[in-house]
């Protein structure tokens, strides 16, 4: 096939990946300039230098996606780009580990979509392969080739058309898509982001003005203040709800002999395939808010990096799912996958005062490191954060007693092997086979020796690294036996 360039809007995209860049250069320009108290002759030079340095910046966009071309062909997906340096990528079809098909809304028009093409040996979250703005028909033509089916050499992109075949689906439901995103935390970075805000007003506004604001809120009655306040964190919760509901619009799995698809989104309509045998280890994922409300989030530990919604090495395959069903919802999709909840050893009660005095010392060390922070920083409110030294140390021995609640481990069967954690409220449930394990440990400490007493871990492939799983005093014997069931027997 000859290379071809991308579509036209793909050049609009290059273009606002330099505007971004543009308004970060734009910023620290203006910082520098303003500490330099530079002459009204050397100011004016260096404006226009900045503006032509700018206009540098758009040109070479330009250029980049000129220079951008790629082919599909019967043998792998070959990518050309580069400005000075020509790079040349060519993606063999049985190194893909996942296609993400990304359609924005204004991309739908013109039947263009956005394609990440992955392997195990990419070395960002960029993917190997991008192609920004590619007509439909070239993914239709490079899940053909990836799965071996017949492609006429005579048939143009443009010609090649899905041919129906039946597939295993299930949508999510709505009611519990409401529920998920009523409990998300997304709340959490806009307050983050309305206290970056107030700090960076607090600092570029005029004092005249920034007086003036603070007088007025002082002269506010106190329910007025409270109402005002309510406001703005319901306004959040709203964004945080309504961008989970975009996200997840219409999400479907799809099963088509041992490929899965995830299909979701509403302003950018967002497609991810992989292979069943491609996935390392399913997880099932829970804040404290969702357990209450007994969903759970399904995702996928894959090789590469699919995900980029709760992690970016996992991939979400049901972002909610009836916690007591989810493995009776799985298990026709991922065929290895059990069609019960697990019967798990749970952390003996009398050890699980460990993991509170251990998040306590952790808390502690933090909160003294704060304090001797703010005392150099701002030592006037040094004894306010002292004072609330009694909340955090209460909100740490809760995070213990949650994580020695929330850890077990299982063997499944002969070729399953469970691990349940809880960590910063969050409680997770990894079933992994025993082929995709890389490595098992156990650790111990002198006094844990006496006590009977082994961390276990479980080393797994996870995006383009190693993730291990551990899980803490467990009974020794115990993990003895999880041990001598993932070495291999003697038959």
């Amino acid at each position: 096939m000859k290379p071809k360039r991308l579509a036209w809007p793909a050049l609009l995209q290059f273009i606002w990946q330099t505007g971004q860049n543009v308004i970060l250069v734009v910023i620290v320009a203006f910082f520098l300039l303003s500490k330099l108290h530079l002459s009204d002759r050397m100011m004016q030079l260096s404006f226009i230098g900045l503006v032509i340095f700018i206009i540098l910046l758009f040109i070479l966009a330009v250029v980049r996606y000129w220079r951008f071309k790629y082919a599909v062909a019967p043998d792998g997906v070959t990518i050309q780009q580069g400005i000075f340096v020509r790079q040349v990528t060519h993606i063999p079809y049985d190194k893909i580990q996942t296609i993400q098909h990304k359609q924005w809304f204004y991309l739908r028009p013109f039947h263009l979509e956005s394609l990440t093409i992955e392997t195990a040996g990419k070395t960002d979250k960029k993917g190997e392969g991008q192609l920004l703005a590619v007509p439909q028909s070239v993914g239709t033509l490079i899940e053909r080739y990836r799965h071996g089916e017949p492609v006429d050499d005579g048939l143009a992109e443009t010609n090649v058309v899905d041919q129906p075949s039946e597939a295993l689906g299930y949508q999510i439901n709505a009611r519990d898509l409401n529920a998920y995103a009523i409990s998300s935390l997304g709340i959490v970075p806009v307050i983050l982001v309305l206290g970056w805000v107030y700090d960076k007003g607090h600092k570029l506004l005029p004092q005249r003005d920034l007086s003036a604001v603070e007088h007025q809120l002082v002269a506010m009655r106190g329910t007025i203040l409270i109402g005002l306040v309510v406001v703005i964190l319901l306004l959040g919760i709203l964004v945080s709800y309504l961008n989970v509901l975009q996200r997840y619009y219409r999400f479907m799995l799809r099963r088509e002999d041992r490929l899965l698809t995830m299909t979701r989104g509403y302003f950018q309509r967002n497609e991810v395939n992989v292979h069943v045998d491609r996935i390392q280890a399913v997880r099932f994922k829970q804040n404290v808010l969702r357990q209450w409300l007994h969903l759970s989030t399904v995702q996928a530990l894959t090789a590469g990096q699919a995900g980029e919604d709760e992690d970016d090495d996992t991939l979400v395959i049901l972002p909610v799912v009836k916690t007591a069903a989810a493995y009776k919802v799985l298990a026709p999709f991922i065929d290895w996958l059990p069609t019960h909840v697990p019967k798990l050893t749970h952390v003996a009660v009398k050890q699980r005062w460990h993991f509170s005095r251990n998040s306590g010392l952790l808390w502690l060390a933090a909160l003294a490191l704060i304090t001797g922070l703010i005392q150099w920083w701002v030592p006037q409110f040094t004894t306010r954060f002292l004072l609330s030294w009694p909340v955090w140390l209460i909100i740490a021995f809760a995070q213990g007693r949650y994580a020695s609640r929330n850890t077990a481990v299982a063997v499944m069967t002969p070729e399953l092997l469970v691990l349940q954690t809880g960590s910063v409220f969050t409680r997770e449930q990894v079933v992994v086979p025993r082929v995709k394990i890389q490595s098992v440990e156990s650790a111990q400490t002198v006094w844990m020796k006496k006590a009977h007493l082994a961390h276990l871990s479980v080393q797994l492939r996870s995006g383009n690294h190693g993730k291990a799983i551990e899980v803490r005093y467990l009974d020794a014997e115990v993990v003895q036996q999880i041990q001598t069931w993932y070495l291999p027997s003697e038959n």
